[in-house]
């Protein structure tokens, strides 16, 4: 500020003298052309002064300059970071709905599917059975194995041969269905009790005839007798035709109707079979019997141990053979029905 100060009154100085001398040259002028007399010095000295006093006293009272503030200096600005482009995201993976959406529709096939019809008769006629059938009449015919192949089966089938059947019996084979027709000697024993009832308990049924319950049931045959519940009760001194106990059940009815077991021939057996009874507790049905209203004694047929064995106490070749061969065929089919349903 001082030094503002100091230049304003360098320069007033200025202008007083350059204001002196113009006096004094128009003064001059003036009175070398002799139309203006003379100024008085002594005015023009207190006209000059006057003049200086004024400027000063101009100078003295005008207004202090004021500094102008620097103009503020606006903050530097960082410059904004250089954003990278953004990257392209992925889209989010699809969530599987909670409920899968139902399969799509099978196109159509011109190969038929098999049904569980068709499934079991396949099964059934690949079904491995094991035949003991020992005919007091050669001459009648092996009533068993006609029932197994008439349903397309095909059994092993051992005649009266007693070995070979045991042989079969203790092989590894995989029986599905053991059938016994045993008519004329006495020759299933303890030992061959035994493999059966170790069968039945492998899931393998047994369908056993046999006239001998009187002679054996307290000893080669009474392992079965208790598993299956069953007790003698009498000899059949002839034959009987037979009443039926429960005539919806399977094994009277599918796949055929048997008609009433009634005696046909009498072929002269010295024994033809035993009415037995089910035991207090026992589980065993009786399905056919000597007397229709004793549902429970004197009976023919029975099927027991769990639905695995059937126990016919008569020899049948007294009877039609037509309707025999039906029945042995629902006895099969029952049977298999029930082993495929143990072992799918």
């Amino acid at each position: 500020m001082i030094k503002t100060i100091g230049v304003k009154r360098t320069n007033q100085k200025g202008k007083f003298y350059f204001l002196v001398l113009l006096i004094l040259l128009v003064s001059l002028a003036c009175g070398r052309t002799g139309g203006t007399p003379t100024t008085d010095p002594t005015q023009i000295a207190i006209q000059v002064k006057s003049t200086v006093l004024a400027e000063k006293e101009l100078t003295l009272n005008a207004p202090k300059p004021t500094a102008v503030p620097p103009s503020p200096v606006p903050p530097t600005t960082a410059p904004s970071p250089t954003i990278p482009p953004t990257a392209t995201l992925p889209p989010p993976p699809t969530l599987a709905p909670t409920n899968p959406p139902p399969p799509a529709a099978p196109t159509a096939s011109n190969t038929p599917q098999p049904t569980p019809t068709q499934d079991l008769k396949a099964r059934m006629s690949k079904a491995n059975i094991l035949i003991f059938e020992d005919n007091f009449v050669h001459a009648s015919g092996y009533w068993i194995k006609e029932a197994a192949v008439a349903m397309g089966l095909t059994p092993i089938h051992t005649g009266d041969a007693v070995g070979l059947f045991q042989q079969y019996l203790v092989s590894g084979t995989d029986w599905d269905l053991i059938l016994i027709g045993e008519e004329s000697k006495n020759w299933i024993d303890g030992p061959i009790i035994t493999q059966l009832i170790s069968r039945m308990n492998n899931k393998t049924p047994v369908v056993y005839e046999t006239w001998k319950t009187f002679d054996f049931y307290g000893g080669g045959l009474a392992p079965i007798m208790t598993r299956c519940g069953l007790s003698f009760q009498t000899k059949l001194k002839q034959p009987e035709s037979m009443a039926y106990m429960n005539l919806n059940h399977p094994l009277l009815t599918t796949p055929n109707k048997i008609s009433m077991l009634s005696v046909y021939q009498d072929l002269g057996y010295l024994h033809d079979g035993d009415a037995l009874r089910i035991a207090p507790g026992s589980k065993a049905l009786q399905l056919v019997g000597v007397y229709a209203d004793r549902p429970t004694e004197y009976g023919g047929i029975f099927l027991c141990q769990d639905e695995m064995m059937i126990y016919q106490s008569f020899m049948h070749h007294n009877y039609a053979k037509d309707n025999i061969i039906r029945l042995w065929q629902n006895y099969i089919d029952f049977l298999l029905k029930k082993r495929f349903s143990l072992v799918p």
